[in-house]
């Protein structure tokens, strides 16, 4: 259900990382942990009215009934996170088992591929992203100064809270919901690009190799505010994209032809990956890093 609290960190992910009392927060930008216990993950990865849109600002840009702020948190519970938290949740026992047996004997249910839908909308709905809209509004406002009653109508923040919004409900729902023609909206001149960065998106990732990697060591892999880790160029060609999707497994989705649709097992042998990994984890993190353990915080074995 909406509310208040709304978690840009879906919360049955955050369980994935969590036993019942929850996990460890670290804040990177006071250098120490948030408390020495676990925190319930109902209490981090959210932020206040995070979604909310005032219906009027919404309705100018999307063809649908809104009848309220949090008409995008609605959308995000309904079509995103019903449908991908059994998805995410199927790599628990998976990522247990082959701890626990050091082998993949089930390694053919396993489809990256179809983690695709929850990595874009992952993607841009944290406020690493929401932040760079704020750079995009700045702009509007100086490409539309000969238009002062229409800038009259929207704030810098309301042009980036509503582009944000519009990137959210492009991805969820493969762009037909939001194309309003309206003559003078300010990011009407943005809509092709939105379009077409989110479709790239889906594309890109697609057509790359998907690689599977899942921990038999005692070490987890850690995530963030912002755990999608992804290297585009200029041109916003995806290089390379790492995802951790519980504390046992990870997917990398590269150019190796050579390990697409592989599934490795992180052995002691091959622990350095998982190290590293973590390190890309905590240097990509917003603020907050997430952790089964504290060790796997701070450990570069």
């Amino acid at each position: 259900m909406t509310g208040t609290n709304q978690h840009f960190v879906p919360l049955y992910y955050l369980k994935t990382f969590a036993n019942s009392k929850g996990l460890y927060v670290y804040d990177k930008n006071e250098n120490r942990f948030l408390s020495e216990n676990r925190i319930p993950v109902n209490k981090i990865g959210f932020s206040k009215n995070f979604y909310d849109i005032e219906p009027e600002y919404l309705s100018r840009f999307i063809q649908a009934e809104i009848s309220d702020e949090s008409f995008v948190d609605s959308l995000l519970e309904e079509y995103n996170e019903r449908i991908s938290a059994p998805l995410i949740n199927s790599f628990i026992e998976f990522g247990e088992m082959v701890y626990r047996i050091k082998k993949l004997n089930i390694a053919s249910i396993i489809r990256p591929n179809d983690v695709i839908d929850f990595l874009v909308v992952q993607l841009f709905r944290t406020p690493f992203f929401r932040k760079q809209f704020e750079f995009i509004a700045r702009d509007l406002y100086k490409k539309h100064h000969d238009k002062p009653d229409l800038l009259k109508r929207y704030s810098i923040e309301d042009i980036a809270r509503t582009i944000h919004g519009v990137y959210i409900i492009c991805a969820i729902c493969n762009t037909d919901i939001w194309k309003n023609q309206e003559n003078d909206s300010l990011i009407k001149s943005m809509f092709r690009f939105i379009e077409f960065e989110v479709i790239d998106k889906f594309e890109q990732l697609k057509a790359m190799s998907k690689t599977l990697w899942v921990s038999a060591v005692d070490n987890c892999y850690i995530t963030s505010d912002n755990p999608i880790v992804i290297s585009q160029s200029d041109s916003g060609k995806i290089e390379l994209l790492f995802f951790p999707i519980t504390k046992r497994c990870s997917i990398t989705y590269s150019f190796l032809e050579q390990a697409n649709k592989s599934v490795i097992t992180i052995n002691e042998k091959r622990k350095k990956v998982l190290l590293e990994q973590n390190r890309i984890m905590k240097d990509w993190a917003n603020r907050f890093i997430y952790s089964y353990n504290k060790t796997d915080i701070s450990n570069r074995q």
